[in-house]
This record gives structure tokens, sequence and C-alpha cells, in this order.
């Protein structure tokens, strides 16, 4: 008999525990929807939680958990692990009460109207996962606190008018592989610590005001798949393993300050798909630094300083589309293996000092469409 009182007793306490916790993340979140500037109808179930485990049923119509509002998830205990406000019209800002979401692996709140900062109590959230604030008005800069994010392997925050530096402490975020900061008003160098990270797949930078060189490290980029940080005032070389782990397919480096030759890595990177580093200071001998890609649909070199003629050797990729050479030092004649490219569609060979006749292979470039600026500029 007594066993069972004191059975009876704990499972009392694990319950009014666990309706606690309920009721605190509840609180949290409407706290929240009376923030927001706009009463959006998407959040009509967010209503009040129970003052009480006993009186839960006794008014249905005025109580719920949140486990069972829109775009909230909960695991068996009742935990908050998922919120999914996406596309919602939500107005104003992100309360520093989502940081008691203490078991949230996922929040999406993009393409909404947030606006004010990314609070710094979302540095709480260890077991986030993944995190997409983007295509908001988020403002201020990026908070320290999102590098003790360890479980993190998904920050997106572009499209917003964040500014400032780029944490040293997102170079903590040991899982990451996915991290996107475009369209920003960031400023300042790519921290050193960036380079310890050994998971990335895809880095989107693009469209800032970012500077310095970009940091090498022991990790040397290895499962790099998408590289993305053009229009920012980057200058140095390139790292010259970018390509090391030889799954890399697209690099747009365009619009920066960048010197020097192109990686020998990238020569040799047959993953390749797309290529934007025009509007740099790139040199070398461009029959050289670049090989043979089957996957290559799109490259852009225009208005660099490579000189030297052009390489057969673009015949040999059967899926180029677009081949931009525009304003660099190239001469020589047009090599006529260009006329095995059947998928090519635009080619701009102007602003060079290239001499001869346009190979009559060209007649076999049906797609071609756009090979006007090479005929009036050459």
């Amino acid at each position: 008999m007594a066993g069972s009182s004191i059975f009876k007793k704990e499972f009392n306490l694990v319950f009014f525990a666990l309706f606690h916790h309920q009721m605190l993340q509840g609180t949290a979140l409407l706290k929240w929807k009376k923030s927001l500037q706009n009463n959006s109808s998407k959040l009509s179930s967010w209503t009040s939680v129970p003052n009480s485990p006993t009186n839960s049923s006794a008014n249905p119509n005025r109580t719920s958990s949140p486990c069972t509002w829109f775009g909230i998830s909960c695991n068996p205990a009742g935990s908050v692990i998922r919120i999914n406000l996406t596309r919602c019209g939500l107005q104003g800002p992100i309360p520093p009460s989502y940081g008691n979401l203490t078991k949230l692996t996922k929040l999406y709140l993009f393409d909404n109207s947030l606006s004010g900062l990314i609070p710094q109590e979302i540095g709480n959230l260890k077991s986030l996962s993944k995190l997409f604030l983007q295509l908001n008005y988020l403002n201020g800069s990026i908070p320290a606190s999102l590098g003790e994010l360890g479980n993190l392997t998904l920050l997106y925050l572009y499209s917003n008018n964040l500014s400032g530096s780029i944490p040293e402490e997102i170079g903590n975020l040991e899982s990451i592989n996915d991290l996107e900061l475009s369209r920003n008003q960031l400023h300042g160098s790519v921290p050193a610590s960036f380079a310890n990270l050994s998971n990335w797949e895809i880095l989107y930078l693009r469209d800032n005001q970012l500077s310095g060189s970009i940091p090498r490290g022991p990790g040397d980029l290895m499962n790099l798949v998408l590289l993305e940080f053009d229009e920012n005032q980057f200058t140095g070389v390139l790292a010259e393993n970018i390509c090391h782990g030889g799954s890399l397919q697209e690099i747009a480096a365009s619009k920066n300050h960048f010197i020097g030759r192109v990686p020998k890595s990238l020569k040799n990177c047959t993953s390749l798909i797309r290529v934007r580093l025009e509007g740099n200071r790139f040199v070398g001998d461009i029959s050289e630094a670049f090989g043979s890609y089957p996957n290559l649909n799109f490259i852009d070199l225009s208005d660099n300083k490579f000189y030297g003629g052009i390489s057969k050797i673009w015949g040999q990729c059967p899926q180029l589309q677009q081949l931009e050479l525009r304003g660099n030092d190239i001469t020589g004649s047009i090599p006529p293996e260009i006329g095995m490219c059947s998928q090519l569609h635009v080619l701009d060979l102007s602003l060079n000092s290239i001499v001869g006749q346009i190979p009559k292979e060209f007649g076999m470039l049906a797609s071609l469409v756009n090979l006007m600026k090479m005929l009036l500029k050459c």
C-alpha cells in the first residue's frame, strides 16, 4: 500500500513537471504572438494555455496545448521541437523568450517581415540543428552566441539587413555544412576560425562588404560543393586546394579584387558546373589555366588579365552553354573545336586581340544566339 502511494506521488510530480514545462513554452509563444504588429490568421489556434491540469478538460474551448497549435510540433514528452511559420506575414521582433524552448531542433521563420535584432538567447537552443531566418528585415549584428549551437548544420540568414562583422565564434560550429549569409551589409574579414571547419558543403557570402583574404587551413574545403563570395571586396589569391575534395560544382568569386593565378586544383576539378571569376585581376595563360569539364554549363572569366590563346580544350565541354572571355589580353585565332560545343548559345570574346576568321564549324552551333559582340568588338 505504501509502495502504491509513493508511485502515485512520483507520478503526480512528473505529471505536474511536464505540465508546468508545457505552460512555460505556451506562455513564451503567446507573449511573442501578442508582440507582433499584425495578428496573422494562421495563429488563430494559438490560445491561452490552462491555468492548471485540472481545468484543462473542464473548459476545452478556452485552453489548448502549444503542441496542437499551427506550425508547432512536439516530442512525446510535450516539448516543442519544431516551429515552422514560413510565409505567414509575421511582422515584429523575434523575442528573447525563444531561448526558453531548449528542446527546439528546427526553427523556420523565413520569408516574413520580422525585424529587429536576432536575440542572443537563441544561443541557449543547444539542440537546434536548423535555423532559417532568411528573407526578413532583421538588423544589427549576428550574435556571437550562435557559435554555441554545436548541433547546428544549417544556418540561413541571407537577405536581411544584418551589419557588423561575422563573429569569430561561428567557426566553432563543427557540425555546420551549409552557411548562407548573402545579401546583407556585413563587413570586415572572414574569421580565421572558418579554416577549421571541415564539413563545409555550401558557403554563401555574396553581396556584402566583406574584405581581406579568404582563410586557408587544414580542412582546405575538402567537401565543398557550392561556394559564392562574389560582389564583395576580397583581396589576395584563391586557396590552392579549393577543389581538393573533388566535389566543387559551383564557384562564384566575381567582382572582387582577387589577384594571381587561378588555383591548379580548378584545372582538374571535373565536377564543376558553374564558374564565375569575372571582374577581378586574375592573371595567367588562359590556354593552360583551365581543363576539360564534362558537366560545365557556364563560365565567365571576363574583365581579368588573362593572356595567351583560346584553348581547343573548350571543345571537350559537351554541356557548355555560356562562355564569356570578354575584356582580357587574349590573342590568336578562335579554335574550330569550339564548334563541338553543341549546347553553346552565348559566346563573348569581345575586347581582346583575337584575329582571323570565325571557324566554319560554328555553323553547327544551332543554339548560338549571342555572337554579335564577338563580331563587332574582337
